[in-house]
């Protein structure tokens, strides 16, 4: 078993291992080309199936829709489930937590780039904010949440509260993202504010 949360598709397939008979599927193949993987279902239908970290992965890599009945990431950060049948494995092992020994500006550009995420499609709620924090709380980052907010303002986003809900009135470059608000003292006095509309302490 991993110690740590996965970092890249190999380990998602070994993680899927332990799963997939608990999940009643039966693994015909595993090979290197599209698709993965080929399962057998309870009622003996075979599945194209494809690994990926994130399922946001399954958009960069371009793979068709048609031809794939089932992505099986760690996580759906683009909302996959929406669209197709995703096994998301986080949700089998909670108790894996982000790799401490990760580089830590590695885990800002992840935070930040899977915050934008919940912010794009409208579920930056307080729920989904605090699992995000939580995922990423570790000695190194625990002033994380607030300075999550202020990159977002010395970006131009401009974040705001709606319905309970963190939002973007601009847009932001993440070709261009600025990562450093420890000089900006303004910035994180406004994330403050933010994360007490949030009801985030």
């Amino acid at each position: 078993m991993l110690k740590y949360a996965p970092t890249n598709e190999q380990e998602v397939v070994y993680l899927f291992g332990f799963i997939c008979e608990k999940l009643n599927y039966t693994i015909e193949r595993v090979q290197a080309d599209f698709p993965d993987c080929i399962l057998i279902d309870p009622q003996d239908n075979k599945l194209n199936a494809e690994f990926e970290y994130k399922t946001s992965n399954f958009i960069l890599h371009k793979h068709p829709f048609d031809t794939c009945d089932i992505v099986i990431a760690w996580e759906d950060d683009y909302g996959l489930k929406n669209k197709m049948k995703v096994i998301e494995l986080c949700n089998y092992f909670p108790q894996l937590k982000v790799n401490p020994i990760i580089n830590i500006n590695d885990l800002r550009i992840n935070k930040t780039l899977e915050g934008l995420s919940l912010i794009a499609r409208g579920v930056a709620d307080k729920e989904n904010l605090l699992k995000l924090f939580e995922k990423y709380h570790i000695k190194e980052q625990e002033r994380e949440p607030i300075r999550f907010i202020a990159r977002l303002i010395i970006n131009g986003g401009d974040p705001y509260v709606s319905n309970g809900k963190l939002s973007l009135k601009n847009p932001i470059d993440k070709s261009n993202f600025k990562y450093s608000v420890s000089e900006n003292q303004e910035a994180m006095t406004r994330a403050q504010e933010i994360l007490k509309e949030l009801e985030i302490n």
